[in-house]
């Protein structure tokens, strides 16, 4: 990673510039906290070349945000990427770098309540989809379970994997590069009678293209903890569930959780 792009805003914006984000060259997207704020956050968008980063810039500008440009080596983008968090009855340290899932995010928050509310049976298994740092997955691991992460940005998972280990949980954990519609094929690590619950912490539209295979994924009774969503996205969310029944809602800063069943 040479170059930095930074911005701050707030974080019902943050995901427009994600998307913005995966359509260019960017490497990756990290969320920093900001000084304990909950109305801001602020991205670091990586490129490997300063032309890329200065193009982005502008396409932000175009949306109205003030950006800013600075070179970073791989070892100063780790350090500022470091964070601890509260979380599972103790203390996660996160190396962040590109991978979203910081554990300051709403998303991320309701997604840890909604797993400790489910009071899974010890050693259930757990799939963690878009694992990011894989915060899920070693949360669901200090709970005594067994996780699987998955993601599309094998950079993500390589960093979930040293997490894990960092956090003493990589006896519990793994992580690949799939997708739900991946594993489905059976050729991932997969428990064959299916997992005990699933974590789907991502975008609307990644729930909408993903839905049928988590279901075919979970377990007979196994719920899937539905976050990633804002407000106004509820009902196409459970669109794209059905015809799972929701058990469980919660909601903090405009972004949704919903527990849904069969």
């Amino acid at each position: 990673m040479s170059w930095i792009v930074r911005v701050r805003c707030g974080p019902e914006r943050s995901e427009g510039i994600e998307i913005l984000a995966s359509m260019s060259t960017s490497r990756g997207v990290a969320e920093v906290p900001v000084d304990g704020r909950k109305d801001v956050v602020e991205l670091l968008i990586g490129f490997d070349r300063g032309d890329d980063a200065v193009d982005f810039s502008e396409v932000l500008a175009g949306h109205g945000h003030r950006a800013e440009i600075e070179r970073s080596s791989p070892v100063d983008w780790a350090h500022r990427g470091t964070v601890v968090v509260a979380a599972a009855g103790g203390m996660i340290a996160l190396e962040v770098l590109t991978a979203f899932g910081h554990g300051g995010h709403p998303t991320t928050r309701l997604a840890l309540e909604g797993l400790e509310r489910l009071a899974l049976p010890e050693d259930s298994t757990v799939l963690d989809v878009g694992c990011g740092t894989g915060i899920l997955s070693i949360a669901a691991a200090r709970l005594g379970h067994r996780a699987v992460g998955c993601d599309l940005d094998a950079e993500a998972v390589a960093i979930s994997a040293r997490n894990a280990e960092r956090n003493s949980v990589e006896c519990r954990t793994n992580f690949v590069v799939a997708s739900p519609v991946d594993l489905v094929t059976g050729r991932w690590p997969c428990r064959p009678a299916g997992f005990d619950a699933i974590l789907a912490n991502v975008p609307i539209g990644v729930h909408e293209a993903t839905a049928a295979a988590l279901d075919r994924l979970a377990a007979p009774a196994g719920p899937i903890v539905v976050t990633g969503i804002l407000l106004e996205q509820s009902e196409r969310a459970l669109a794209a569930h059905a015809p799972r029944h929701e058990i469980d809602r919660a909601s903090t800063d405009g972004w949704l959780r919903v527990t849904l069943r069969r």
